[in-house]
């Protein structure tokens, strides 16, 4: 069961680098770019969302079956969408919420939440 009153809201990046003729995408990044999805500071990165959550998910949590990985738009430096725009995949210390001619990479943030199942 269930325990409402233990949840938390786990935070994911999703990672694009923008590829000339063809956009963004996160199918561009480099083999020394962080993966499609990651922590915060890239530590940590996946293929997909099912590879994070397998790995994110410790022992006694669940996902939230409710609750859908959401964009945060309203996280700093992000334009309407979510994304923030910087010239490589460091610190994003100086992210813009506009694309500028020497931003290559994106990240936005997105959310979940999941809770902590106990016995009752």
């Amino acid at each position: 069961m269930l325990n409402p009153s233990v949840v938390r809201e786990r935070e994911l990046f999703e990672n694009e680098r923008f590829i000339p003729m063809s956009g963004w995408s996160s199918k561009g990044l480099l083999m020394t770019d962080r993966k499609a999805i990651s922590n915060r500071d890239g530590s940590l990165s996946w293929s997909n969302y099912e590879a994070a959550e397998e790995s994110l998910l410790s022992y006694g949590w669940e996902w939230d079956q409710n609750s859908k990985w959401t964009v945060d738009k309203e996280f700093s430096n992000t334009d309407s969408d979510g994304w923030s725009y910087d010239v490589n995949f460091g610190s994003f210390e100086n992210a813009s919420s506009k694309k500028g001619m020497m931003h290559f990479v994106r990240r936005r943030r997105v959310v979940r939440k999941l809770h902590f199942m106990s016995k009752c």
